[in-house]
Order: C-alpha cells, then structure tokens, then sequence
C-alpha cells in the first residue's frame, strides 16, 4: 500500500488511521478509566499503568508501521509516528487529569511528612512520567526539558511545602525552646534530602529546601 505510486499511494491514508486509531483508544477507554478513580493511591497507579500500556502498544505500532516512519514521513514536514502517539497521549490524556494527579502526589507527600508511610515507589514512578512526558513530544525546545515537571507539578508542590512547613513553624514556635525548635528544623530538611532521593528530580532539592528554610526561618519565641 505504501509502495504504490499516485493515487494507489495509501500511505497518508495509513498515517491518518494510525493517528486516529491512538486518539480514539485514549479518548473512549483511557481517559475515563483515569477520571473513574477519586482517590489518590488508586488514580496514580492506574496512571502509571495506562502510561506504561501506551508506551508498550507504541513500540508494537511501530514495528508494524516502520515503512512509513522510514520512507513516507522523512520526505515530508509531519511528525513521525512516535511523536503522533506520545503527542496524543499528551494532549487527549495528561492535559485533561495533570491536575488531579499532581494533587493525589501533594497529598500522599503530605501524608508522609505527617509520618504515615506511603509507597515512594508509586510517586518516583509518576514523578518520571512528569519529567518524560515532555521529553517525548514534538516540540521539546518551546517547553525546556523540564517545563512539564516543573509548571504542572513542582510549582505546585512548592507552594503545598510553604503552607505545610508554615504552619509548622507557628506550632513548634510556641511549643520548643529555641535549642529543640532548630533541631526540628535540621531534621526537616534531612527529610526533604530523603524525598528529593527517593521519588523527586535532582533539579528540585535547592529550590525544596529553600523553600522550607524561609518557611521555618521564623523569630523564635523563646
């Protein structure tokens, strides 16, 4: 079909289904099995899991459709058949939930720092997904490498750890002698260090802590 030539050419008609055939999926099936889960734990696994199923369909399409890749979109101005399905799991999936996922992450951090124990394993692997995503679509250079992870998700999480190390810092202000009160801002940062380690990117550790210092950096009652 796609050896032809003239109009026993199918190969635009091939790109056009292989396209359609990725948005319809992520439209009818992946979406709403993402906006069916309301609570944290179980929308974020179901997001890395429909994450990791697109990847995997994506790398079989591609073996199937490698003609084209090779020979009909290299002579044309169009993107190529793994931009197709990333951009389209970008723009018809991530951009409708970012907001739900990116509070269900806020949350299970908070939960953590109030001492419950929480799969880290499951943030580092969304966390990746927020880094990934933008690595993958057509236009990396309009969006820096890491303008997804840090506009959609860091930003936020910022300002939850200004609120939270805050009211902390109110509390222990008035409970602690000023000797116990650093000791807790020490231990605090050493924590955040672990997270950083654990489950967030490289890149945010500077920014976490200083965050958490000016939000503890507060006259000490004592």
């Amino acid at each position: 079909m796609c050896t032809q030539k003239g109009v026993h050419d199918h190969s635009q008609r091939l790109y056009d289904k292989y396209k359609e055939t990725f948005e319809e999926y992520l439209s009818s099936v992946v979406l709403p099995s993402l906006q069916d889960k309301h609570d944290p734990e179980p929308l974020l696994r179901e997001f890395v899991k429909r994450w990791s199923n697109h990847k995997a369909m994506l790398r079989w399409k591609m073996r199937f459709f490698h003609y084209l890749d090779r020979y009909y979109i290299t002579r044309r101005s169009i993107p190529n058949l793994t931009e197709v399905g990333y951009n389209a799991f970008h723009d018809l999936v991530y951009t409708k939930v970012k907001g739900e996922v990116r509070d269900a992450v806020c949350f299970l951090i908070k939960q953590e720092r109030e001492g419950e124990k929480i799969d880290r394993g499951l943030l580092k692997d969304v966390v990746d997904i927020f880094v990934e995503i933008v690595m993958k679509k057509t236009h990396l250079a309009d969006h820096g490498v890491l303008g997804d992870y840090e506009n959609d998700f860091e930003a936020k999480m910022l300002e939850d750890t200004d609120a939270y190390y805050s009211c902390k810092a109110s509390l222990w202000n008035l409970e602690d002698a000023s000797p116990e009160y650093n000791l807790k801002v020490e231990e605090c940062l050493n924590l955040e260090k672990d997270r950083v380690s654990h489950y967030l990117h490289p890149s945010t550790e500077p920014k976490l802590l200083e965050r958490v210092k000016q939000a503890l950096s507060v006259p000490h009652a004592a």
